[in-house]
């Protein structure tokens, strides 16, 4: 009886030991998540908050980690202190080098998350929190005045980030592409700023003679398929050549031959992930603007050419994508066609032609709303589509207003896109509504009925997460019109 009372007591003390820091841990990342959603609440009274809350939660894991290991390194101390165990001693010192390294890396991993972007209506701000995240006028800000913005660059990171550039004294902020609204915030700036310059690292050279955006042709660099090709085919002879020189044995022959299958099927997935990443057989390999013509072809295909009187819409579209629970922005440009067809970009591609879909997207939206390149007739027939609209069903009326803003995109036209996707929410077709309503924030990202319009289609298809986003982006804009 006193074995089990001694065993109940050391699993009670042990499960006390692990389970109280992390109830601590728990405890501390609610708090400062409640400070949190009041500096965010507070902040939002002068314009969009954006967030990156994903670094703030890995942190606080790791942290918590450390506290875990720290209360089981409280033992060893103990017996150290009490009883001068040198092994004890050996034991606790060991392990502060890991607790340190916990509690660092999780410091270091969270400060991406201690940074709210604040889009004012006349300067972007990036609001530095700390961990007691105080409501202002506490708090480091730094701000770039919307008429001090020169140019946009995008850098060289794992996740992606963008930065900008100024002509005052606070000459560059820095933003994460996994921000919460990423796209429309740089909608916003690109609109308050449309003479900026817009770079990538990615771009062949620095001269500032002319916009980066000015480019009307990407392509997919040949030298980089055939180098990847190149590596495939290397992989493949390895894996077929190397055990005829290594494997022995009494059956040398059978079990090269085992060996080639097993590398063979190895090689195969291997070619499988890259071929879906690289040789994307529904993405263009090349893109071009043409005079009155976006043409594009894919890998081995055929050039398709649109005239730029069918685009309805050419916009960047937010997606999440949870990888073990944390949330990973992408940003894939659509261009959707009179007639439903669609054309799909995603980041990967973008990268492979030497952009971003940000970049393309903006380039592409310049080209096709050129009125200098349309006719009388594109006119005309604009006007006939808007007749034959009236007193039909949702889903004809908005075929026919779509097909009435390809033909001719003038500024009272594309105030309307939302009406438009409203149209297609009524008939159904939530993917495209989706695609008119982020059109609509391209052009105004200030009216509130367009982000509700664009949650419930959104929450149509599923997508929770970013609904719950544009539900909180209407609710600013109401906020700030009725104060």
């Amino acid at each position: 009886m006193g074995d089990l009372l001694a065993a109940v007591v050391g699993f009670g003390l042990v499960g006390l030991v692990i389970g109280m820091p992390m109830w601590l841990t728990g405890r501390a990342f609610r708090a400062v998540l409640a400070r949190r959603a009041r500096l965010v609440q507070a902040l939002g009274a002068r314009g969009a908050v954006h967030r990156f809350d994903t670094p703030l939660t890995i942190g606080v894991i790791l942290v918590g980690a450390g506290a875990v290991f720290a209360a089981i390194m409280l033992l060893p101390l103990v017996i150290w202190a009490v009883d001068g165990d040198t092994d004890a001693r050996r034991v606790f010192l060991a392990f502060v080098p890991i607790i340190a390294a916990f509690a660092g890396g999780g410091w270091l991993m969270a400060r991406p998350g201690f940074r709210l972007v604040l889009a004012e209506p006349d300067r972007l701000t990036v609001h530095r929190s700390g961990v007691r995240h105080r409501l202002p006028p506490a708090g480091e800000e730094r701000s770039i005045a919307h008429d001090e913005i020169v140019g946009f660059h995008e850098r060289r990171s794992v996740l992606g980030s963008l930065d900008i550039h100024g002509s005052g004294a606070v000459d560059r902020l820095r933003i994460s592409a996994q921000t919460s609204g990423f796209d429309e915030l740089v909608a916003v700036l690109r609109r308050a700023a449309p003479d900026a310059r817009h770079t990538t690292h990615r771009d062949r050279t620095t001269s500032t003679s002319a916009p980066a955006d000015a480019a009307t042709s990407w392509a997919v660099p040949r030298w980089q398929t055939r180098l990847l090709i190149a590596f495939l085919a290397s992989m493949l002879i390895f894996f077929w050549a190397w055990p005829w020189f290594v494997v022995t044995g009494d059956h040398p022959t059978r079990d090269s031959f085992l060996f080639m299958g097993i590398g063979t099927l190895l090689w195969s997935v291997i070619a499988f992930l890259v071929g879906q990443e690289n040789f994307q057989r529904r993405q263009p390999a090349r893109l071009e603007l043409r005079p009155g013509r976006v043409a594009w072809r894919v890998f081995r295909g055929p050039w398709v050419e649109r005239p730029v009187t069918d685009v309805i819409t050419a916009t960047v579209e937010t997606d999440i994508v949870y990888v073990r629970g944390f949330p990973g922005y992408r940003h894939p440009l659509r261009l959707r066609f009179v007639g439903g067809e669609q054309l799909l970009v995603d980041d990967a591609r973008a990268r492979h032609l030497r952009t971003s879909t940000v970049q393309l997207g903006a380039a592409i939206r310049r080209h096709v709303h050129d009125l200098g390149s349309r006719t009388d007739d594109d006119r005309r027939r604009a006007d006939e589509h808007d007749r034959a609209a009236a007193g039909t069903d949702a889903d004809e009326a908005a075929r026919h207003r779509g097909a009435a803003v390809a033909a001719w995109p003038d500024r009272e036209r594309l105030a309307g896109l939302a009406a438009i996707g409203d149209l297609h929410r009524q008939a159904g077709d939530h993917a495209l509504a989706v695609s008119l309503y982020r059109a609509q924030i391209d052009v105004d990202a200030d009216r509130a009925e367009v982000w509700l319009g664009l949650a419930a289609s959104l929450q149509a298809t599923g997508r929770d997460d970013l609904a719950a986003e544009a539900i909180a982006e209407a609710e600013r804009i109401r906020r700030r019109d009725t104060s």
